[in-house]
């Protein structure tokens, strides 16, 4: 099954919060495919800041990570938004807890959605066009 393209701006941006170097590198090379800019951080602390320094149009977010956990970097990004009065980056977690239990704790975080690992390359193209902001879509 071939890709649907997406209609991207000239330059998207991905943040990958992700400990796991293989995960990180299949994630990475699926967003270097659909011609998008990514950044790599490998703890929920990282994640934290690299929100608040840089301009990112989706976060991709391990649930296990070190130093913060993906549900409770969420929350602090969440947090810091509000406080800024900033529009919510689109947060997705990205995890292998496929319980309704682990599904419900990320949304209730304040993510936008959830992918479940190991995913194809076609369910991370779909997780994308599905989380982009309107103004991104086109």
């Amino acid at each position: 099954m071939a890709l649907i393209e997406l209609a991207l701006p000239d330059r998207m941006r991905v943040l990958v919060a992700e400990d796991d170097c293989v995960q990180a590198l299949v994630m990475t090379s699926f967003l270097q495919h659909f011609g998008i800019e990514s950044t790599v951080v490998t703890d929920g602390a990282q994640a934290i800041r690299a929100v608040q320094d840089g301009d990112f149009d989706l976060v991709l977010m391990d649930c296990l990570m070190p130093v913060a956990t993906g549900v409770d970097a969420t929350l602090a990004v969440r947090r810091w938004e509000q406080l800024t009065d900033r529009l919510p980056v689109p947060i997705v977690a990205v995890t292998a807890g496929a319980m309704r239990e682990d599904c419900d704790r990320c949304l209730a975080a304040g993510m936008d959605g959830v992918l479940l690992k190991p995913f194809t390359a076609q369910q991370l193209h779909d997780t994308i066009a599905r989380h982009l902001p309107c103004e991104v879509r086109g």
